[in-house]
């Protein structure tokens, strides 16, 4: 398994292709990353902000998780966690 990038090297990245002044692709290329490598760390990027905003600020309990089971496409009791 390859190693994955240097936080710092990630952010970078990121700052980078959140400007808007380049297509998503010529970042990934001036980077030299593959296009679907910026796509993903931009939606976790995207999603630990939102994670990091709603937590903040609300001091609500969290929903709770429900699995679904492997062989119906209905929740079940039994694998709430």
């Amino acid at each position: 398994m390859p190693k994955p990038f240097p936080k710092e090297f990630r952010a970078d990245v990121i700052a980078v292709a959140r400007q808007g002044d380049r297509s998503i692709a010529e970042v990934a290329r001036s980077f030299r990353i593959s296009e679907s490598c910026l796509n993903r760390r931009l939606k976790i990027a995207s999603r630990e902000v939102a994670l990091a905003g709603t937590s903040a600020s609300s001091s609500a309990k969290p929903a709770p998780f429900v699995r679904r089971c492997p062989a119906r496409s209905v929740e079940c009791w039994w694998w709430r966690q």
